[in-house]
């Protein structure tokens, strides 16, 4: 599994601009219905040095995933046609396997995080993402 530098763990003698750029050439496919949380994920990952895909659906994902296979998927638990974590544990059990899988929802992260977690989630954000180096 591929493990990302937080933003404590890049040196602070290195330029900004490489701090900026830590997600440098790592795609990213976003699983969110609300466009104002994709906008918000899509401008952090573009500062990180990422690009971002957007599915908007389960049903986006899948046509998605049978195209290409990102380094990272982050996916809302609330999403208009089912719930998020039937797609975290599908992809945790991918083969090849996904860099990291992220669990997105604005509720209370104590409420979902550990069955997100124990379903194969990398990693947790509760939404809205409070900064950049959260991202």
């Amino acid at each position: 599994m591929t493990s990302f530098p937080t933003e404590t763990e890049i040196p602070a003698r290195l330029p900004a601009g490489y701090r900026r750029q830590c997600l440098f050439a790592v795609t990213i496919l976003l699983v969110e219905d609300s466009r104002s949380a994709s906008e918000a994920i899509r401008l952090m990952a573009a500062e990180s040095g990422a690009r971002v895909r957007r599915a908007d659906s389960l049903h986006a994902a899948s046509r998605h995933l049978a195209i290409y296979r990102p380094n990272v998927v982050m996916v809302d638990l609330g999403l208009p046609d089912g719930d998020g974590m039937g797609l975290i544990r599908h992809l945790a059990a991918a083969k090849p396997p996904i860099g990291g899988v992220i669990a997105l929802s604005g509720h209370d992260r104590l409420a979902w995080q550990a069955e997100a977690l124990a379903l194969g989630a990398s990693a947790c954000l509760e939404k809205p993402i409070a900064s950049l180096a959260a991202f």
